[in-house]
């Protein structure tokens, strides 16, 4: 007895593996509403893609189905659903079978009754215009008849289920998916151009490297979405699908440069190792590997590392880290819903496809941010560095003035002394020539040396300015020529003599030039002591003033003139037109009928 109760194995691996209820397949009226999947009312059953539809029948593997979505990664099988259509109406009845997937490699429909079949999907399907592939089916009156559906994927995975539809309606709802993806598209195109041009007005690598990781998704989507096999070529279409694996190992390459730079992860020496690693993956990934599922789970280890290190980095106080973690988080959480699904665990992307590009819409903002936030912090970085950059250069200043400040008061100490030693020369000098004069009795020789003594001390006087008035650049020349005048007058044993000074001094002169010009007045006084005025009477005029073609120098007194030719040879002139020409680099012009009149020009 036991025999006739007992369930065979093959019922009850479907029971405990497969989770599918025990109940007869049941048809679906088409004469009827026919509201979500009919892989409800379908058997489903897996077996490898050559099997034929003969084969496949008398194994019996055939299994009732209660899940309204198919799920499978690439694989060398095949699914094969069987299903059961009925028009219970009294009229012909034109509906389609929608396959509510856009990325199916192989499609094959057959009806039971015959041996006609009908291919379709990404392999066969040269031109699409919609999303989804579908079927036009047409049942007579009163009529059943069933139907194998052949599924198989080599490259990609795919999720997948059968609903009953209108054709129109098929079709308005088709375009109304493809608008909402062709829009994100195009914003995540705009945000991609917007990123490279931020990248490259800012030089920041990092930037560049997410426009590329952009530029990725941005073709993964296009294929993910379906929109490819409608607006390309069927050949970039099959190619396109035979490198989705290396697809998914550029987006993990540019993520993985990018998540590099941007929280400047050489820094971190093990975890930097760490991502050369998951780059040397990736190009394995893009080169050789071929298993969707090794893919996948690579895919998920890199997502919960890269986030784990955000966390990590913005613990180590990279501020700007913050919003690297809100944004990778969302993608994260989108990437998670995907490879789910891929797997088969769960179905969110019938409920929101459009996920992964919601998510990196969003993760593109709050990158956008991040690059102002990081902006800000080297602004701060900039301005903190600056202030400890001032305080340094005027600490700096401070010092280099104390320094230059002992520097110049030694040099100006050193040239104070130079000139004291120098008057004081200058003194012995004089009062060698002096006590020279005085032991003389001839008068020519005492004259001679009256006028030596005159010369010289014009040049001492100016260093004795210099010592007294403490001033090493400028000579006040208005005091230095009165001061002159008084030791010529009191040289000339004038006292018997009515001689009066008039002098008008407007500039001031450096030591170099005001000891000449002080040898040329005492020259020219001396001379108009002697001979200019025979009665003892008599003025003596100086001005010293600037002029646009620079200095002038005019003495002229109210005594008698000479002949200048008669006097052309003489000692005074002679020192006179040397230090003029030479010296001043001036010029010197003499009017000598009535009185005598000296201009002298010089720089």
């Amino acid at each position: 007895m036991l025999k006739y109760i007992m369930i065979p194995w093959k019922t009850l691996t479907y029971i405990f593996f497969l989770n599918i209820p025990l109940y007869a397949i049941h048809s679906v009226d088409i004469a009827t509403e026919v509201n979500g999947s009919i892989l409800t009312f379908s058997d489903v059953c897996i077996v490898d893609k050559n099997i034929t539809k003969e084969q496949l029948i008398a194994k019996e593997c055939f299994a009732p189905y209660s899940n309204d979505n198919i799920h499978r990664s690439q694989s060398q099988k095949s699914v094969w659903v069987h299903f059961i259509l009925e028009n219970s109406s009294t009229k012909e009845i034109k509906k389609i079978v929608v396959l509510n997937s856009p990325s199916l490699e192989n499609i094959a429909l057959y009806r039971g009754d015959s041996d006609d079949v009908i291919y379709n999907g990404i392999t066969q399907n040269k031109v699409q215009s919609t999303l989804y592939y579908f079927y036009h089916i047409t049942l007579p009156a009163k009529s059943s008849y069933d139907y194998y559906l052949k599924v198989s994927s080599l490259h990609t995975s795919f999720f997948f289920n059968i609903t009953i539809q209108e054709y129109q309606q098929f079709r308005d709802n088709d375009l109304k998916k493809q608008a909402p993806r062709i829009l994100m598209l195009g914003i995540l195109l705009g945000l991609m151009l917007y990123v490279v041009l931020l990248s490259f007005y800012s030089g920041d690598k990092s930037y560049a490297y997410y426009g590329f990781y952009l530029f990725c998704i941005i073709g993964y989507q296009t294929t993910f979405l379906g929109l490819s096999k409608i607006y390309l070529p069927h050949w970039l279409v099959l190619m396109d699908m035979k490198l989705l694996i290396s697809k998914l190992g550029l987006m993990l390459f540019s993520s993985i440069l990018f998540s590099i730079t941007f929280l400047k992860i050489p820094t971190y020496g093990w975890i930097f190792k760490l991502y050369m690693f998951f780059m040397v993956i990736s190009i394995i990934m893009i080169f050789i590997l071929k298993s969707l599922f090794i893919t996948l789970i690579i895919g998920v280890l890199f997502i919960f590392f890269n986030f784990s290190v955000s966390i990590f980095v913005y613990g180590k106080g990279q501020k700007q880290a913050r919003l690297f973690i809100v944004g990778f988080g969302v993608v994260s959480v989108a990437y998670l819903m995907i490879i789910s699904d891929s797997f088969g665990f769960t179905s969110f992307l019938d409920v929101v496809p459009n996920i992964l590009m919601w998510a990196t819409i969003i993760e593109v903002l709050s990158l956008t941010l991040a690059f102002a936030d990081r902006y800000k912090i080297l602004q701060e970085l900039k301005e903190k560095d600056d202030k400890e950059r001032e305080e340094i250069i005027q600490h700096e200043v401070i010092e280099k003035t104390a320094e230059l400040k002992r520097v110049l008061t030694n040099k100006e100490v050193l040239i104070e002394e130079v000139h004291h030693r120098v008057k004081n020369n200058l003194q012995i000098i004089l009062s060698m020539i002096r006590l020279q004069r005085d032991s003389m009795h001839e008068e020519l020789i005492k004259d001679k040396l009256i006028n030596l003594e005159n010369r010289i001390n014009a040049i001492s006087k100016t260093y004795s300015m210099l010592i007294v008035e403490d001033r090493l650049a400028q000579i006040d020349m208005d005091e230095y020529i009165e001061a002159l005048l008084i030791d010529i007058k009191s040289s000339m044993f004038s006292n018997t003599l009515d001689i009066h000074f008039h002098t008008h001094i407007e500039i001031d002169l450096p030591l170099g030039k005001a000891v000449y010009i002080g040898i040329i007045i005492n020259e020219l006084v001396t001379n108009a002591y002697k001979y200019a005025f025979p009665d003892g009477k008599g003025d003596i005029y100086i001005e010293l003033y600037q002029e646009d073609s620079g200095n002038i120098l005019i003495l002229y007194d109210s005594g008698e003139g000479f002949v200048l030719n008669k006097n052309r040879n003489s000692l005074g002139l002679k020192i006179l037109e040397t230090l003029i020409t030479e010296q001043l680099h001036g010029t010197l012009k003499v009017e000598s009928l009535n009185h005598a009149k000296y201009i002298i020009k010089f720089e």
